[in-house]
């Protein structure tokens, strides 16, 4: 057996990111306080945090308090937590571009600023065994409309939680089908 990656491997193991979740109460320069299911947490940033809002990277004086946020962290939860990245909860609504068991792409339209057109972004959304739907993933088809809330993880990519089908802004209700 080649035992050169093993301080590698222990290495990466030591230093592995893990994950809390919860809504921010107070933000300063470099540490967000946060409301967690089991009390409160507070998070250290740094210049390496990637900050992610409504999949464009933005600096921590653009998060507010009130915002659902994941916090991808290395340290000790008992002591020092410091965030890699930042990520908010957030809602699309569009219509399916793209689809397969485990991905969509979203267009999406918004409006910029006033009397100019509307811009069209696409959005890359993936798609967990854990993610709830409102009907099977076999009706959500490319020319579907949708509602999708999860977590943004930049660059135009997001993990959903939820997706819904919609037909003229009243979800559908079709049967599930395994």
């Amino acid at each position: 057996m080649n035992y050169t990656w093993l301080p590698f491997l222990l290495l990466t193991t030591s230093l592995s990111a893990q994950i809390i979740t919860g809504v921010i109460e107070k933000i300063s320069p470099d540490q967000l306080q946060l409301k967690t299911a089991s009390g409160t947490a507070t998070v250290f940033t740094d210049d390496h945090t990637k900050i992610w809002k409504s999949a464009t990277p933005h600096a921590a004086a653009k998060l507010a308090i009130g915002d659902e946020i994941r916090v991808n962290y290395y340290g000790d939860p008992t002591s020092k937590m410091t965030a890699v990245i930042v990520s908010t909860n957030m809602t699309i609504r569009g219509v399916v571009a793209q689809a397969n068991g485990t991905r969509l792409s979203v267009r999406i339209h918004h409006a910029t600023e006033p009397g100019q057109p509307d811009c069209e972004d696409q959005i890359f959304v993936f798609l967990h065994p854990e993610t709830t739907l409102g009907t099977s993933r076999k009706e959500i088809t490319v020319g579907r409309n949708v509602q999708v809330k999860g977590w943004d993880v930049g660059d135009g990519v997001m993990e959903a939680s939820h997706i819904a089908v919609y037909n003229t802004g009243v979800p559908v209700l079709l049967p599930r089908k395994s």
